[in-house]
């Protein structure tokens, strides 16, 4: 039986001693149960401590397997290797179906840290440390540099004090899950890259652009957040794309000069929050969606637009406490008008901006005069009544919004 076999038996067995007591887990148990019934509960312990043995033990068999390695060198055959120690120099991927795991150790180089060629496919690259040793940040090094490669998976890395911390070009199909991307120049870069997945991912204290996307294609960012730590600078940004298709989820922009920015091209943003920047979310792209998307304490404008570079449609929205709540410039022409569909703007120094007011976005009644500004203005409302609005258009009340 191999550990998927038992580990799907045992989890049978511990979803059912939820429901069922008496059962028992081992030879000893087996002695006693005559005499001694034994609570759900404790079966459940047991179960779970016979799991978490059997990881540890195909975590050990996998290493066991790995080939272990403990200097910079390149790696062409496929396989699972390991760092047994930390390294300095450029490890380099060149071949296919490789796993690096770097078993918690560090890489430090003084140029890129892991090289991943455009012969590789299906590799990964886990679980430790990458440290560039230019305090300046002004080279060209990069943390992993992926160029032209397939199907390249990132995932429980951090990388620090690079150029870029982590860059794809040419890259195709390509994962990063859980990764922190810290105090680089630029923290993330896809470049002419297709079919990209950032999940859960951290862009810190960066000081150009958090993660950028540069005439990249299916690119999508999900429950990702970007933020400096010693309050908006106006020279960072957090989320920045141009000539991209891209989408943004979940993700959340904090403390930067620009939270989201979508330069040309196609950015949609779900569900998204820019707190505390100088601007929250700029969209000057083709064409855009922002649905029920949070800016709120920005210092210039919450939501802000350029919709003679395309039409943009906010929807579900909510700007509190901003300099401005919508702003929006550039020629309004009866072909390219820009959507405000039941958005929420209060207690902000302006709610929505000379341009918008002066328009002819005529105050509609419901959705169905797609080119009308559908609107609530909340500065007068009790809390009670904003709150129930926000949850009405929104969905949920962010947890840091105080009425």
């Amino acid at each position: 039986m191999n550990y998927k076999n038992i580990v799907g038996l045992l989890m049978l067995m511990l979803s059912h001693a939820v429901y069922t007591t008496g059962t028992v887990t081992n030879e000893d148990a087996l002695r006693s149960a005559a005499s001694t019934r034994i609570s759900g509960t404790a079966i459940q312990n047991a179960l779970c401590e016979m799991l978490s043995t059997l990881e540890d033990m195909k975590r050990t068999d996998d290493l066991c397997k790995a080939t272990v390695i403990t200097q910079a060198q390149v790696l062409s055959e496929s396989g699972i290797y390991c760092l047994g120690n930390d390294v300095t120099g450029t490890i380099f991927i060149a071949g296919s179906g490789i796993t690096l795991n770097l078993n918690g150790y560090t890489i430090f180089a003084g140029s890129d840290g892991i090289a991943v060629s455009d012969t590789a496919s299906d590799v990964r690259i886990k679980n430790g440390f990458i440290q560039g040793t230019s305090v300046d940040r002004l080279s060209e090094d990069r943390g992993i540099f992926i160029s032209g490669a397939r199907d390249v998976r990132i995932a429980d890395v951090t990388c620090q004090n690079w150029a870029i911390g982590i860059y794809f070009v040419d890259a195709t199909a390509g994962t990063l899950d859980r990764v922190v991307c810290d105090r680089n120049r630029v923290g993330f870069l896809c470049e002419q890259s297709l079919g990209l997945v950032i999940r859960n991912s951290v862009f810190s204290d960066n000081v150009l652009r958090g993660a950028q996307s540069s005439s990249c294609s299916s690119v999508e960012f999900i429950n990702c957040s970007a933020f400096h730590s010693s309050g908006a600078d106006s020279e960072v940004i957090g989320f920045s794309s141009n000539g991209a298709t891209i989408v943004y989820r979940d993700c959340t922009a904090f403390n930067l000069g620009l939270g989201f920015i979508v330069d040309f091209g196609r950015g949609d943003f779900f569900n998204c929050v820019s707190n505390g920047n100088i601007i929250g979310f700029e969209v000057d792209g083709d064409a855009a969606t922002v649905n029920n998307c949070v800016a709120q304490d920005n210092i210039g404008s919450g939501f802000f637009s350029v919709p003679d570079q395309g039409e943009v449609v906010f929807r579900n929205c909510l700007a509190k406490g901003n300099g401005i709540g919508f702003g929006e410039v550039g020629a309004i022409t009866d072909d390219i008008k820009n959507m405000y569909l039941n958005c929420i703007a209060c207690n902000n120094g302006t709610n929505y901006s000379s341009n918008i007011i002066a328009s002819n976005h005529a105050p509609v009644t419901s959705a169905a005069n797609a080119r009308g500004f559908d609107n609530v203005d909340c500065s007068n409302m009790t809390p009670d009544l904003l709150a129930a609005a926000i949850q009405l258009l929104v969905g949920t009340v962010p947890t840091d919004f105080i009425p």
